[in-house]
């Protein structure tokens, strides 16, 4: 559904060279590594969690965002955000090996910024920032300039999707609830909030995440009667 159902089929073929199909895997591989980091904070998944944010901040700088589901995965209560501080505090050599490792790979980038420009770190988007004080998000979501939802009809069912996430699994839910939210915000305060394209191209990042409310979704679907399943498949089947 997500890969006929959205523009990222063209963005993997037709506009390849694009950064969002590569990120789309990228934060998915993350997401992999922060659930299995929180079932075991070894060195090993340290290092690999800590090159694999940086390739995805270095390729995408907005999505620097991601960090949130590493922060947020497991958490279910208030209670919780407190002691998964003193967990990182008392880790603490591990988010620095993390921190390190995310500064190998942005390392060589950096060097080569210095070389062509004079300056560690270069701004290209000349003419365009984030405007967080003034985001789009009614015509980004449903407007007819590009508005995610109007041309991406099928993701309403992933957002609808988000608080069944607690029949399958309610460790993924502030996670992916949070860096929805974020991916939000910071997608449509972009100057150019509409950002030209077949399609909202950047919400194709946030896609492998939404994929987890999508199918559950379809889980709970799939549990009621029959005539709602065919007519529910049956509008899944007309959004492709």
């Amino acid at each position: 559904l997500i890969v006929f159902g959205t523009n990222l089929y063209h963005y993997a073929t037709k506009s390849a060279p694009f950064s969002h199909a590569y990120s789309f895997t990228l934060i998915i591989l993350f997401f992999i590594l922060v659930i299995r980091w929180h079932k075991n904070p070894s060195i090993k998944h340290t290092i690999f969690l800590g090159l694999l944010y940086g390739l995805i901040s270095l390729i995408r700088p907005s999505n620097v965002i991601v960090i949130f589901l590493f922060l947020f995965y497991g958490i279910t209560s208030i209670k919780q955000v407190k002691e998964r501080f003193l967990f990182l505090i008392q880790n603490i050599h591990l988010i620095g090996i993390m921190i390190f490792c995310f500064f190998i790979v942005w390392f060589p980038q950096m060097i080569y910024w210095h070389k062509a420009t004079g300056h560690w770190l270069f701004y290209s988007y000349v003419g365009e920032a984030y405007l967080f004080n003034d985001p789009v998000i009614f015509k980004g979501l449903f407007g007819y300039r590009n508005g995610w939802l109007l041309y991406t009809p099928i993701m309403l069912f992933a957002i609808v999707g988000i608080p069944f996430l607690k029949k399958v699994n309610t460790l993924f839910i502030a996670p992916i609830t949070v860096y929805f939210l974020l991916g939000i915000y910071t997608i449509l305060s972009w100057s150019c909030w509409w950002y030209v394209g077949f399609g909202h191209r950047a919400f194709i990042d946030l896609y492998g995440i939404l994929a987890l409310p999508l199918a559950s979704f379809i889980g709970y679907l799939f549990t009621q009667k029959l005539i709602i399943r065919i007519v529910g498949t049956g509008i899944l089947i007309f959004l492709l």
